[in-house]
């Protein structure tokens, strides 16, 4: 198998490139996105970059542990025909990553990975009380996650009002319902974020979810 690169783009536009990841995008003999619903998708057309996605296998399969699994084994086919650059948003909390770097090592393929700038490090910017010592967790996998109350929060990829709701009766569990939270969404065409401050017990009561979708939770005594 030929060499797999793993990218992060970021979740906004070029501005949030490095130099080193534009050149793996420009020079990649095969580009795969994770997703077209990512604002590079169209810089990338502008730049005549051809690229395929694996947006197909959402349909096709039943839950994300299976999408995981189909994800690896669609890049190991594509690496035994070339060099292949798989872009995400975010390396570091990309589900397919972790299932892919699994498969590779078990065939002994030669996996590299470029960073970013990552989302957290965007939606860390975004909050107004001075931020040291957050605990990162992806959303669907916080109710398996240890965690104290006493330290701050970042969860991400609150992909929909059921994940928000499975994360709340968590945060309910260990600190006051109205307790104040960061709550951070994105624009999917330019990647923009905004944030505002909500209630923990209105978690899942927002109008709009999606994978840009973030909650800064602070610590509590």
């Amino acid at each position: 198998m030929e060499q797999l690169t793993i990218v992060t783009l970021g979740t906004g536009g070029e501005d949030f490139l490095t130099r080193q990841v534009e050149n793996a995008l420009r020079q990649a003999p095969q580009l795969v996105l994770r997703t077209a619903r990512h604002p590079m998708a169209l810089w990338l057309k502008q730049q005549n970059i051809p690229f395929d996605t694996v947006d197909d296998l959402y349909e096709s399969c039943e839950d994300f542990d299976e999408f995981n699994a189909a994800v690896a084994r669609r890049l190991a086919k594509r690496c035994g025909e070339g060099p292949v650059c798989y872009a995400v948003s975010d390396a570091a909390f990309d589900a397919t990553v972790t299932a892919v770097r699994q498969l590779f090592a078990e065939k002994g393929a030669p996996v590299s990975l470029l960073p970013g700038v990552s989302h957290a490090s965007r939606c860390l910017a975004l909050v107004e009380a001075p931020v040291s010592s957050v605990r990162l967790y992806a959303a669907a996998d916080f109710d398996r996650a240890p965690h104290s109350p006493e330290e701050p929060l970042l969860l991400s990829e609150l992909h929909s009002a059921a994940c928000a709701g499975d994360c709340k009766l968590k945060l309910m569990s260990l600190m006051p319902e109205d307790m104040e939270l960061t709550f951070i969404t994105g624009e999917e065409a330019t990647g923009e974020l905004t944030a505002s401050a909500i209630p923990l017990y209105e978690l899942d009561r927002q109008k709009h979810y999606d994978h840009l979708t973030a909650v800064y939770v602070p610590g509590v005594p």
